[in-house]
């Protein structure tokens, strides 16, 4: 079970990364006719769904932590780089600043995983 719910938490990172690039791309898309997730949900949707997928990995964890260690919420830590990403999304930024979000959601992925994993190990060893 702590296997699947570790793949729906860094799973929702992912998507993320995906729907901040729609989203980036929403104007444009919508222009050509591109029928993107982004484009039928609209602007505030897609922003709804940004911050939904980031919630859906931070409740994995706990979750995870519930379920196997609480060693495991040291993957917040590294989730909480995410933070800012998440500022820009929910202020409506647009344009460069949505360039920080993919990059910052990205680096956010990696450190939440590797302190979620470092949080395992850790808690193999005490």
């Amino acid at each position: 079970m702590a296997a699947v719910l570790t793949g729906i938490g860094i799973g929702g990172l992912t998507c993320a990364i995906l729907v901040a690039n729609n989203l980036r791309d929403i104007r444009g898309d919508a222009l050509v006719g591109k029928r993107t997730l982004a484009t039928r949900l609209g602007d505030a949707r897609t922003r709804t769904l940004y911050l939904g997928l980031v919630g859906l990995a931070a409740a994995m964890i706990v979750f995870i932590a519930a379920l196997v260690s609480w060693w495991a919420l040291l993957g917040l830590v590294g989730l909480a780089l995410i933070l800012p990403a998440v500022g820009i999304v929910r202020s409506g930024g647009r344009g460069p600043a949505l360039i920080t979000v993919l990059k910052t959601t990205g680096m956010a992925e990696l450190a939440c995983s590797v302190a979620f994993t470092a949080g395992l190990v850790i808690s193999t060893l005490v």
